[in-house]
């Protein structure tokens, strides 16, 4: 009975383990809007604003935090220190590589309105702000704790046909990689948003200039409302009653069948 049975309990123990590490371990979900005409704000009822909507619906908003570079000099390099709304300690920290990758990366907070602005299509996306970072290149972004959510507003990413590469990290270990393309156009504005429950505590971007553009030409992107935070808490289900689910069903109706199978094989 024993040669018989084994088999059929390593599937049934196979499909609860599998069973339960779907659930404790969700796919990641990405969130993403492209305004290809944004005249330099966060226009209601288009796709950044919808996508950055439902994004927020699926967080804690106890434990949800923004960041809108309003706190910065303008012209402040990396690293910067990121307190998300906090007064201290920061939270984050962006930093570029050292030596910057590739040779020329540039990043620094800028203001549309200061003397010697580069004339461009990045904005500032917060209601009564002026500021964002504006990069090109590389930059990271390092958490003090592992998070389950994260997104941004990026502006101007279509117009040089750059391609910006994001990828998250849970200590050395990569949760995965994503790539985002600007439509063709001056002062775009994209919404990126993430969510994975296994955690993540550092961000890094990645900004690739399409084959054939020249060694010192680079795209700038600004980056502006970071969001950090974790997901709400999945409501808890009320003990199984009556009619079992499917899945129950079917491991039971398997366990039953392989036990008649047994009993009629016997000697």
């Amino acid at each position: 009975m024993t040669h018989r049975l084994a088999p059929l309990a390593s599937v049934c123990a196979g499909a609860l383990l599998a069973l339960g590490l779907a659930s404790a371990h969700a796919a990641p979900i990405t969130y993403t809007g492209t305004d290809a005409t944004p005249a330099n704000t966060v226009r209601e009822g288009q796709a950044p604003a919808l996508e950055r909507a439902r994004f927020v619906d699926t967080l804690d908003p106890l434990r949800t935090r923004l960041e809108s570079f309003e706190s910065f000099l303008v012209g402040s390099p990396a690293p910067l220190s990121l307190l998300f709304g906090a007064t201290a300690p920061a939270l984050a920290e962006l930093t570029m590589p050292d030596p910057r990758v590739p040779l020329g990366s540039f990043g620094e907070i800028s203001d549309p309105g200061l003397p010697g602005a580069r004339p461009t299509g990045r904005f500032n996306t917060s209601p009564g702000g002026s500021q964002w970072w504006e990069a090109s290149g590389s930059f990271s972004i390092s958490f003090d704790a592992a998070i389950e959510a994260f997104a941004f507003y990026a502006t101007d990413l279509g117009d040089f046909e750059a391609t910006l590469t994001i990828e998250w990290f849970l200590g050395e270990r990569s949760g995965g990689t994503r790539s985002l393309r600007g439509l063709p156009g001056d002062g775009t504005l994209d919404f990126w948003g993430l969510t994975d429950t296994g955690g993540f505590d550092r961000v890094s971007f990645t900004l690739t200039q399409p084959s054939g553009a020249a060694a010192d030409e680079f795209d700038f992107i600004g980056f502006d409302d970071l969001i950090a935070g974790y997901l709400r808490a999945e409501p808890e289900l009320p003990p199984p009653q009556g009619v079992p689910e499917p899945l129950t069903l079917a491991l039971v109706g398997l366990g039953l069948a392989g036990i008649a199978l047994t009993r009629r094989r016997r000697p």
